[in-house]
């Protein structure tokens, strides 16, 4: 239990700083700041770590799982031939998003655990 509290805590802490970067990354022009693009890529670089860190506190199994519910939906959403070729490239991409915003995989995680699902 208190694993998956320290990874909420941290994946919280990375999808704020992602969050963080972005926003000063949309207000870059109105700052006229000479450093911005590096401000904004150390606060993404850093939500990113710490997505990845809160990852192997919770399980990188139950993030697996997450990702996998996500990429399921490709067998629904392309026809079948392509199917075959949606669902890995759906997987492959919904684990890169969620390293920008780790705290969904992370809290449901935590969720079942609360639950004792898992």
């Amino acid at each position: 239990m208190k694993r998956t509290k320290v990874a909420l805590i941290i994946a919280g802490a990375g999808t704020l700083s992602v969050v963080v970067g972005i926003i000063l990354m949309l207000c870059e022009k109105s700052l006229q700041l000479s450093h911005m693009a590096d401000i904004v890529t150390l606060f993404v670089l850093l939500g990113m770590a710490a997505g990845i860190v809160s990852f192997f506190f919770v399980g990188i199994g139950g993030v697996l799982k997450f990702v996998w519910h996500i990429a399921r939906w490709g067998f629904v959403a392309v026809p079948f031939p392509i199917c075959l070729l949606a669902v890995p490239v759906t997987f492959f991409i919904g684990l890169y998003v969620l390293l920008f915003v780790p705290i969904l995989p992370v809290f449901s995680v935590h969720r079942k655990k609360m639950a004792g699902l898992a």
